[in-house]
This record gives C-alpha cells, sequence and structure tokens, in this order.
C-alpha cells in the first residue's frame, strides 16, 4: 500500500548519504544500516498515524567504523526531534558527543535496591 512506499522512500533517503556499494546485503555494516533506518522510517509513519511510539536501539553499529558512525548520529539526532530515542550500548563513548548524559543502568539497579 501507500504507507509501504512512503517507508521505502524514507529508508532510501536516509541512506542516502552511505556508500550502499560498499556496504550492501553482504555486510553486517550495511544490514545494520538498513535495520536502524527502517526502524526510524516506520516510527515516522505511526507518528504521522497519531500513534507516536518510542524507538528502542540496543547497541546499534557498534562494530561500524567512524564514518558510519558519525552519519548514523546525524541521523538519530535529526529523528530525536520528532521521537523519543532509548539508546542502550556498552559503548557510551561512542555516543557522548549527542548532548545527553549517559544513564549507568546498573547504577540505577543498586540504587533501587538501597532504597527498598
Amino acid at each position: 500500500g501507500d504507507a509501504g512506499g512512503i517507508a521505502v522512500g524514507a529508508i532510501l533517503g536516509m541512506l542516502e548519504q552511505f556508500d550502499m556499494s560498499a556496504n550492501g546485503p553482504e555486510t553486517a555494516d550495511g544490514w545494520a544500516l538498513f535495520i536502524e533506518a527502517s526502524r526510524l522510517a516506520y516510527a515516522d509513519l505511526l507518528r504521522e498515524a497519531g500513534r507516536p511510539t518510542l524507538v528502542i536501539l540496543d547497541d546499534t553499529l557498534v562494530h561500524s567504523d567512524s564514518d558510519r558512525l558519525e552519519d548514523m548520529k546525524r541521523i538519530l539526532f535529526d529523528a530525536a526531534s520528532r521521537h523519543q530515542i532509548l539508546l542502550f550500548t556498552c559503548h557510551p563513548g561512542n555516543w557522548s558527543d549527542l548532548g545527553v548524559p549517559p544513564i549507568d543502568l546498573q547504577s540505577l539497579k543498586v540504587h533501587a535496591v538501597a532504597q527498598a
């Protein structure tokens, strides 16, 4: 339907800044970029339909080189203006320049147990 075509257009628009010929379907980076762009495109569709959603990312692009990581940060920074994004990572240093301080889940857990 129309929504699928719109989503594909949005995915391709997000990916046009990447060299997908070097990061095609046979590479882990190519798949990771496609999956993250797909999540954001469908989140946009849900928002437009009046059903905003939380976007959850789990150590996205952890094995990417610095150029691809920087490109994805720009995409996520743009998406954060439209969506709430929750990023889980074991590499907080990769994301420290996004302007949001990381929250250590282990320290939250320790604090919650101490409060109980």
